[in-house]
């Protein structure tokens, strides 16, 4: 039997028999594992099959021998055989054993077949042998061709790699000597030699930049990261600041990485190390931390209390004076759990309007209350604004909580002191109407019966009673501006209480009587000495007994009383009026305070008694309180001063004597000047009635050369005066020296201290305001008859 029949007929055994001694020879070559393989390998059986029967000369043989059969312009199987097992991934030595396996395993079944035919073994086997080499040579060259262009391929893709890549690479044999440096190394570094030896890594410049104990130091040659790797040990981490080649001075840090390269049985050949320039990415860390540092520093310093969230609302920063307001611990307030720091009844609105800005991107701003780590809620102003990318995209929130809480208790008290304001002022009004009624009535009243002496009279007391009244109620503004501005002076002297409590009584029993109240007072028998003004310990008692007749129902009962103490004398004044609610109680020493006002005015008063009632109190080194069970329940007020210890004396009250307004002893030459025409027409009336001579003149100018005509003895001068006011005409007077001797006496609405010290400056002698004491004027006058 023919060998090409006996590979036909026997194929499967065959193959069967390749694929298991295929695997067990060095390598092992798994032929058969895949079913396209198999069907590869039958086709090489009758290939070789087909190769035995066709008839090849001595030459021909001998070329197949060597592996140089001919061949077509086609791929013949044994090239197609070795790309599939390059494609399954044989090695060379796997293709070269899959041969070996063949030709085995057909011969080792030849021999065995019993019905070979003997005369043909040798020409068979031998051509046999020829194709087997054939096919082994053609395999090897496509395989060898195949691998040699894939490495070639490689190394272009490796070169290109290489070349693009933004990374340093740089490769040294096992002996240090470095191989390769791409591009980018070489751009790192600057031209530097391809080294020889380790030894030569002494000429890199670098120090270590890691923060480390060794930040700073020189890299020594044997701690570069490529030549600890020659070593085996990988360096998966260095940072260090180097000096490039032919550039002194110029600094880069970089970022290595360095590994052994290791051959089949692990063995060090090599290493390779990577490495990336990171000093841009250096140079912007240190620029973002100074910034940070610098606007953390920032925010610490502001009064205000400065956070910022990411776009969703997550808060991820909060300045020092967030926790020093609020208390809590750092990331306490992070996420949702700030608004767990807002007043309950600001919750709501705080968040719906944060989540309202989140979704618009509209500026965030609101007034509540937010909790102080003292347990007190206090008012703030809560802002926040967004922060834009370059695309205006919302990259952060940042935004500032102002504590205005005293501010928002100053904008109350203010809007409180206003509405008070305005109150006082429609009171004042009232007040000023109150006695302008009369005066006016009177006045036309004295045109109609100016020849009854009677009703002049009765007309005249009514006049007189009504600018007592006007008079009382600016001398209480006064007295209320000086004491606020600290102007007011007290004259202290020992003062018996007994007679402060007397004259104050004195005071107010027209008042007490017109109520029909009845006023009693238990007052201590011993003699109680204070130190003060007289004036104005009456001033503080008749005030406070004027209060309890005025809110008292007609027919009440006011009580006053004293108690001596070892340091302190207690004054006592409690009625059965109208009382005080506890919020009264409170305030009823404020400016402008009163109980609850009705459109009748019947009590009257501007609530100015007992504000001057404190201050003067406090002016004496004492206190004053009050006390009321409710409205309708009375009230008690209490003044506790200081005593005067040792005093002997008892003080003594001095009263002027009520004068009668009569003529003067001489008749003087009065020249009296007042723009308001009406009121030098009656004060002229009234000088010439006592028996001078007036001269009246409206003017300045007019007054110069009146005065100057007339040679008066008095002049009679207004300050607010047209053309030049009153200081500078008295200074014009003052050169004139034929006025040398004059008296010169302002008549003014200006008597504010600092008013009286301009007019004495300017030459006046005496300062009087309107309206004008009568009785102080005509005694001055009298004084100047009488020398």
């Amino acid at each position: 039997m023919r060998l090409s029949l006996f590979i036909i007929q026997q194929k499967e055994s065959i193959l069967q028999q390749w694929e298991n001694f295929a695997r067990t020879i060095e390598p092992p070559a798994l032929t058969m594992d895949a079913e396209a393989l198999r069907d590869h390998a039958s086709l090489i059986l009758d290939t070789i099959a087909k190769d035995l029967d066709t008839q090849q000369t001595s030459l021909q043989q001998s070329q197949k021998l060597k592996g140089h059969g001919p061949r077509g312009s086609n791929e013949t199987y044994a090239e197609i055989h070795a790309s599939l097992r390059i494609d399954a991934g044989y090695t060379i030595d796997q293709l070269v054993s899959e041969y070996r396996a063949l030709r085995a395993s057909v011969l080792k079944l030849w021999m065995q077949d019993d019905d070979r035919n003997s005369l043909t073994d040798s020409d068979d086997v031998m051509r046999f042998n020829e194709v087997i080499d054939q096919a082994l040579a053609e395999s090897v060259a496509r395989y060898s061709k195949i691998a040699t262009e894939a490495v070639e391929n490689e190394r272009l893709r490796l070169d290109a790699l290489l070349k693009a890549v933004p990374v340093g690479i740089a490769m040294a044999d096992i002996n240090g000597k470095l191989i390769l440096a791409n591009p980018e190394n070489l751009r790192i570094w600057g031209d530097h030699p391809l080294f020889e030896s380790l030894d030569e890594y002494a000429k890199w410049k670098g120090w270590w930049a890691d923060g480390s104990e060794k930040h700073g130091q020189p890299v020594l040659p044997h701690e570069w990261a490529l030549a600890r790797a020659l070593s085996g040990v990988e360096s998966p981490r260095d940072i260090v600041e180097i000096e490039p080649f032919g550039q002194p001075g110029v600094r880069r840090t970089i970022l290595l990485h360095a590994t052994p390269i290791l051959d089949a049985i692990k063995n060090v050949v090599g290493s390779v190390a990577a490495q990336v320039d990171i000093t841009a990415l250096r140079t912007a860390e240190a620029q973002v931390r100074e910034s940070e540092a610098k606007f953390r520093t920032i925010s610490d310093a502001m009064p205000q209390m400065v956070w910022s969230t990411l776009p969703n609302g997550y808060h991820d920063y909060y300045n020092q004076q967030w926790y020093d307001f609020t208390g809590v611990s750092i990331g306490a307030a992070d996420h949702e759990e700030w608004i767990g720091l807002f007043h309950p009844d600001c919750r709501s609105r705080a968040s719906e309007l944060w989540l309202h800005s989140l979704a618009t991107g509209t500026a965030y701003q609101i007034e509540c209350q937010l909790k102080h780590f003292s347990g007190q809620y206090r008012w703030i102003l809560a802002r926040a604004l967004p922060v834009c990318d370059d695309a205006g995209k919302i990259a952060r929130w940042m935004g500032t909580c102002t504590d205005i809480h005293d501010q928002k208790l100053a904008e109350e008290r203010l809007k409180e002191n206003d509405r008070r304001k305005d109150e006082f002022l429609a009171m004042l009004a009232h007040e000023l109407r109150n006695p302008l009624a009369p005066i006016s009535a009177a006045a036309q009243l004295l045109q109609i019966v100016s020849t009854d002496e009677k009703r002049v009279k009765q007309t005249c007391e009514v006049i007189e009673r009504q600018v007592d009244h006007m008079t009382s109620l600016v001398d209480d503004l006064l007295d209320v501006s000086r004491v606020t501005g600290g102007l007011i002076k007290i004259e202290t002297k020992p003062q018996d209480i007994r007679n402060v409590v007397q004259e104050a009584i004195e005071q107010v029993t027209p008042l007490i009587q017109e109520r029909r109240h009845h006023l009693t007072h238990q007052l201590t028998p011993d003699m109680a000495m204070l130190l003060g003004d007289s004036k104005r310990l009456v001033q503080i008692l008749a005030n406070i007994l004027t209060n309890a007749a005025k809110y008292t129902l007609a027919g009440g009962n006011i009580r006053i009383s004293s108690e001596v103490r070892s340091a302190h004398v207690l004054l006592e004044i409690s009625d059965n009026g109208i009382g005080m609610e506890s919020g009264l109680v409170a305030r009823a020493f404020g400016l402008f305070e009163q109980a609850e006002r009705t459109s009748d005015r019947s009590s009257g008063g501007l609530g100015l008694g007992l504000a001057l009632v404190r201050s003067l109190v406090e002016l004496h080194g004492g206190t004053v309180t009050c006390e009321s069970k409710g409205a309708g329940k009375g009230s008690k007020f209490t003044v506790c001063l200081p005593r005067l210890i040792g005093s002997d004396n008892a003080g003594q009250v001095h009263q002027d004597k009520v004068q009668q307004i009569s003529r003067s002893v001489r008749s003087l030459r009065i020249l009296l000047v007042d723009d308001n025409v009406d009121a030098a027409k009656l004060l002229a009336m009234f000088l010439t009635e006592l028996g001078h001579q007036v001269a009246v003149e409206h003017g300045s100018v007019g007054a110069v050369e009146r005065a100057i005509m007339e040679k008066p003895d008095v002049c009679l001068l207004d300050i607010g005066l047209p053309e030049m006011d009153g200081n500078t005409l008295a200074r014009q007077l003052r050169s004139v020296p034929v006025l040398a001797d004059a008296m010169l006496i302002a008549v003014t609405g200006y008597g504010q201290p600092e008013d009286i010290k301009r007019s004495l400056e300017a030459g006046f002698d005496q300062h009087l305001v309107k309206p004008v004491n009568m009785k102080k004027l005509v005694s001055i006058l009298d004084k100047v008859s009488c020398p």
